[in-house]
This record gives structure tokens, sequence and C-alpha cells, in this order.
């Protein structure tokens, strides 16, 4: 099975691959959720952004847009998010 693949079917490879960016991550904190569908943001223009989307404030992080590649891009994406907020 494909690395990736892997940690969507498997709870101790998926924590095993958010323990490399955040090693505090208790298997407890992991909740399964279901799949929904979520609004998709628009630029001025009215043309969907499929672009990742992350505004920083002083007090919070907004991630506005999260799309496909999601899975293969979530750990790189979460890493990049992370460091920007300790950079503070």
């Amino acid at each position: 099975m494909a690395e990736n693949a892997k940690v969507t079917v498997s709870k101790k490879a998926f924590l095993k691959e958010i323990r490399r960016i955040s090693p505090s991550v208790k298997r407890g904190d992991l909740k399964k959720h279901p799949p929904g569908i979520r609004a998709q943001p628009v630029n001025r223009k009215g043309e969907i952004v499929n672009d990742m989307l992350v505004e920083f404030t002083d007090d919070a992080t907004h991630i506005l847009n999260a799309v496909s590649p999601g899975l293969t891009a979530s750990l790189s994406f979460a890493e990049y998010v992370v460091d920007r907020i300790e950079r503070k």
C-alpha cells in the first residue's frame, strides 16, 4: 500500500506522520469525522480559489482554503502554518 494511502486507513500510521510535526499529539486526540461538503471560496473576479489560502492575524490563524491535493500536501501545509505561527 502506498504510504499516503496508508495514513488514510491506519490511525497508527496517521499518528506517526502527525508526530513528525507535533510530537505531543496522542492517539486519543484523533477523532473520526465524516466527510462533508463545504463552500469553495471565490476571488473578487468570481473565480474559484484553487490554492491553499491562509490568513494570519496577531491573535488568530484562518485556514480559508485547503483543497486537493489535501492528503498529499496536508502535513507539509500543516508544517508551513505551524512554522509561521511559531515565528510570530
